[in-house]
């Protein structure tokens, strides 16, 4: 069943989506949760080096988001995996993916060399940005500068251009990840596979700090990062959702790989919160047993391939 439809760039649903609860605390059983919670913006597309809107638009990869995804695959694999193993808590992995194929193949890169099969859900799909799909920042704020500024502003402005509402799209997502992760145990970890905007809604709406209006409380992830989350059990039956990293990323970057000699597809720089490094101009919290070399910590700053669909 389709969850996002649209006819002439206005937003419309004929998925049967129950709403997501609005309480902090979750009903769950203990013996089928997730050990922990991975999930990852994919690498970038030429509309991201463009500063283009996507929103539900099938963009694959670009030769860089392809490299990101292969680098942050590995980086996830020697931390959840092999680094697991090696302290003898060899664990398992579920992994799901939105089915727009730049997510997809991101899933890929880092299922693909462990023989894992990635579970497709449309429920994990981009918001849908309406009659801004396909336009650039700069397009959109010469065409509708008060919208634009109170679409940053979360005031609403882009609503009067067929946009999926946010709390929708924050719903469908967290429901997504409530699923799948009743699927799991405590011996397997859930990685999801997703888009920036939605990453940003829906673990608000999880963590219990998203309502229907607000939607202030995280900055957006940089291509191929990642957050990670916990349920954290307070009564024998119910849980929270603990946000332990996010935007986390791998230090290191592209141009340090060419100077090491490492062969790469292409020669040039990344630009900020394009890749999956963690340098002072990305947002970056990390904390928890499992961070690791993979995480890192920087100051916030605001940056557009932050936000950029």
């Amino acid at each position: 069943m389709a969850y996002i439809t649209h006819d002439g760039g206005n937003f419309s649903t004929s998925g049967n989506l129950s709403r997501f609860s609005a309480s902090v605390l979750h009903e769950g059983d203990p013996a089928h949760v997730p050990g922990r919670v991975v999930i990852v913006r994919h690498g970038r597309t030429s509309y991201n080096l463009l500063g283009r809107i996507q929103g539900v638009a099938d963009i694959p990869l670009d030769d860089h988001g392809l490299w990101q995804a292969r680098t942050s695959a590995a980086a996830l694999r020697g931390v959840y995996v092999d680094q697991a193993t090696a302290r003898g808590d060899a664990r398992r992995q579920l992994v799901v993916s939105s089915d727009l194929t730049r997510a997809r193949q991101t899933a890929q890169a880092f299922a693909d060399p462990l023989g894992l099969p990635v579970h497709l859900d449309e429920r994990l799909e981009e918001r849908y940005f309406g009659q801004w799909e396909g336009m650039t920042f700069e397009e959109i704020k010469r065409q509708s500068p008060d919208d634009y500024y109170s679409w940053l502003a979360h005031e609403g402005g882009e609503m009067r251009h067929g946009f999926e509402p946010a709390d929708h799209a924050a719903c469908r997502g967290a429901q997504a990840v409530q699923d799948w992760a009743a699927r799991c145990d405590p011996g397997t970890d859930l990685f999801v596979f997703a888009h920036g905007s939605v990453i940003m809604l829906m673990l608000q709406k999880l963590l219990g700090t998203g309502t229907a209006t607000n939607y202030l409380g995280l900055s957006g992830m940089g291509n191929a990062r990642c957050a990670q989350v916990e349920l954290n059990f307070v009564q024998p039956r119910r849980y929270l959702w603990m946000l332990d990293a996010y935007n986390a990323g791998r230090a290191g970057s592209r141009q340090q790989a060419l100077e090491r000699g490492v062969s790469s597809d292409d020669g040039r720089r990344q630009s900020d919160g394009d890749g999956p490094v963690c340098s002072p101009s990305v947002s970056c919290v990390s904390a928890g047993p499992y961070s690791h070399h993979f995480f890192s910590r920087a100051s916030p700053e605001k940056h557009d391939s932050l936000i950029s669909p």
